[in-house]
């Protein structure tokens, strides 16, 4: 596995995807596959898997309890708006491509990747001064 495959196996939408008994090499393809093309989530690696017909590992269990579909369908969309602006806030807010990696000092404000902060005089969030930037490591 290749520091790009690590990348992507580590993806919160690729991890569920595996759990839900998807081969993990079918998933990572697709995956390297609609990044480039698109925003990635859960829906469109599935979607894309099914299209694929790429097959499920193991048979997913799914109750059959009807009282709480609607709780379910709630929560689904919950942690599809609170994913979708996690990654909005990891994604750099200048060129709109790389992660953030770069705090902005004294503001402290993490909003640029490496290759945007060199450019930047000011914190495009607060135009405050930058007088010096620190590498961010997000773990």
């Amino acid at each position: 596995m290749d520091k790009e495959d690590g990348a992507i196996r580590r993806d919160p939408a690729v991890n569920s995807v595996i759990l839900l008994g998807f081969q993990v090499n079918d998933v990572i393809e697709i995956a390297k596959m609609l990044k480039q093309e698109e925003f990635l989530s859960a829906k469109s690696l599935i979607d894309k898997l099914e299209t694929e017909g790429k097959q499920k590992e193991k048979s997913v269990m799914i109750p059959d309890s009807s009282d709480n579909t609607q709780t379910d369908i709630d929560q689904m969309r919950t942690l599809q708006e609170e994913n979708l602006q996690i990654r909005e806030q990891m994604i750099c807010k200048i060129c709109l491509d790389k992660d953030v990696s770069v705090v902005f000092l004294p503001c402290g404000h993490l909003v640029s990747c490496v290759d945007c902060s060199c450019a930047l005089v000011d914190c495009p969030v607060c135009r405050s001064h930058v007088m010096g930037i620190a590498r961010a490591i997000l773990s």
